[in-house]
């Protein structure tokens, strides 16, 4: 049963009048209907205007909210695996699938109260300390994030994480945050590496397991298992090269909001005495190199990859996008490569 000529118009009507909404045209594709909620899917090629609204009604057919959900295009897994990743962390957008696609929610869509962070400083904290992890770094202060009502932000596409290897030094002033805000909220931000860090204990089936029960359709399981292994074998680093501790220098050393982090990276946070010791020892922390034997990474997009000894025996790699990538020591024995983009990569 679909929504009628009716119900459509008044949906037009509402939009007309949703100032953060842009939608030039109202044409409809085809309706869909899943776990009782109706979605239309509209006919549109412009990246403002929304692909799929999602339409709650009552036993009356009364339209009681609607929800504007946008194409995700790039790089699923990454999205899937970053979103999950932060999800109860930071506020990240919903990623929905439905039909074979993903979809981000709407921003705007969302109350204050159904946001993990609604004090504004702690809001964009939470984003840095997200961006850096999952290396989402590519946007400037205006892309990618928006602004909830009182001033918490939200971040809505996650496509380019797990992606660059360069932190850019002022991210935080493009953020908006200051280092009095950091200092500030220096507990809060010690507890949320910490929870971040408790992610990374994650038994890697179960993660990519529920990735796939959410999301059936659209992901590539082991792509999946690369990104995750990519937030776990660079933690240390991505924590050292986000500065998160630098920021805290000026304040008094305490250990109690560090020490599940510390242990993820492997040694014990109480025999160090000063932030200047625990900086020196991230930056002494070796990373791990990734074990990727076998898996199946065919069409990946791994730009700029950082696989350096890399294990990538037996790897499949066709059509992979290897542009720029450090494939510096990585052992690639029985690996293949056929049609793979290696240009600019990083051999020897």
């Amino acid at each position: 049963m679909g929504l009628g000529n009716d119900k459509l118009d008044q949906i037009k009507k509402i939009l007309e009048d949703a100032p953060d909404i842009f939608l030039p045209f109202f044409e409809v594709e085809k309706e869909i209907t899943a776990e009782g909620l109706f979605y239309l899917k509209m006919k549109t090629n412009d990246k403002k205007s929304p692909n799929i609204l999602q339409v709650s009604v009552n036993d009356n057919l009364d339209i009681v909210n609607i929800v504007p959900y946008y194409l995700l295009k790039e790089r699923p897994e990454a999205q899937i695996t970053s979103y999950v990743l932060g999800k109860g962390l930071c506020n990240l957008a919903e990623v929905r699938e439905l039909s074979g696609s993903l979809y981000s929610r709407h921003c705007g869509s969302y109350e204050l109260r159904d946001l993990t962070h609604q004090d504004a400083i702690q809001s964009r904290i939470a984003l840095w300390v997200h961006d850096c992890l999952t290396q989402d770094l590519d946007h400037h202060h205006a892309l990618n994030r928006y602004a909830v009502m009182e001033g918490p932000v939200m971040s809505y596409d996650y496509g380019m994480s797990f992606l660059r290897n360069y932190f850019p030094p002022f991210y935080t002033f493009d953020l908006g945050i200051t280092d009095d805000d950091i200092t500030s909220n220096k507990r809060f931000l010690l507890n949320l590496i910490s929870q971040y860090a408790r992610r990374t204990k994650l038994k890697e089936d179960t993660f990519v397991n529920d990735l796939i029960h959410s999301y059936p359709k659209t992901i590539n399981k082991d792509a999946c298992r690369y990104y995750f292994r990519n937030f776990k074998s660079y933690f240390a680093k991505r924590i050292y090269s986000g500065r998160f501790i630098e920021k805290l220098k000026s304040t008094p050393f305490i250990t109690d909001g560090a020490l599940e982090f510390g242990d993820a990276m492997g040694f014990n946070i109480k025999n160090i005495h000063s932030w200047k010791e625990l900086i020196l020892k991230l930056s002494e922390t070796r990373f791990q190199h990734m074990d990727l034997q076998g898996l199946d990474l065919s069409g990946a997009d791994l730009r700029k990859a950082d696989l350096k000894k890399a294990n990538l025996r037996l790897t499949n790699l066709k059509n992979a996008n290897l542009e720029k990538a450090d494939l510096r020591g990585a052992d690639l024995a029985g690996a293949n490569m056929e049609y793979a983009n290696i240009k600019g990569a990083l051999t020897g």
